[in-house]
């Protein structure tokens, strides 16, 4: 199998889609860990949690770097209210997720030990955004720290 370098699969990536009720997801995603890179290496941190002025500075970052991508891969129409809950939870850890995450590490080496199965090609995102709070994007959040969700 032939993979691109990282180099250029960041700018034009190839995604495995994992719900196809959610088929434009891998591509926002791709473009907001972009974004996250870029808020990272300006901020020196990640987006506080829900936090309304990180989110929104996430999401500029988002549009600027689309705009420099190639007609190929730029992202026809953005979902801010996807790079808003990105950037609400990117400073988080959740033990489920990473229980995922570490079944998909390990099936992935198991298919490099034995020499069976196809690996993933390049990038793989998956997203559980339905069982995060609702929330209206017009409002912030205030007092956060006191509020409980319950998934």
């Amino acid at each position: 199998m032939d993979f691109k370098s990282l180099e250029e699969s960041i700018t034009d990536p190839e995604t495995v889609i994992t719900d196809y009720a959610k088929m434009d997801h891998s591509e926002q995603l791709h473009l907001g860990f972009r974004a996250l890179d870029r808020f990272v290496e300006k901020n020196g941190r990640l987006p506080r949690p829900w936090n309304g002025e990180d989110a929104g500075s996430l999401v500029e970052f988002a549009k600027d770097i689309n705009e420099t991508n190639s007609e190929k891969s730029r992202v026809e129409k953005l979902n801010e209210r996807l790079l808003h809950l990105f950037s609400f939870v990117s400073s988080g850890n959740l033990c489920p997720m990473n229980a995922f995450l570490g079944g998909v590490a390990a099936q992935e080496v198991m298919k490099a030990c034995s020499g069976k199965f196809s690996p993933i090609k390049q990038w793989l995102y998956y997203d559980a955004v339905e069982c995060l709070p609702q929330f209206n994007s017009d409002e912030p959040l205030t007092n956060i720290h006191e509020v409980r969700f319950i998934l």
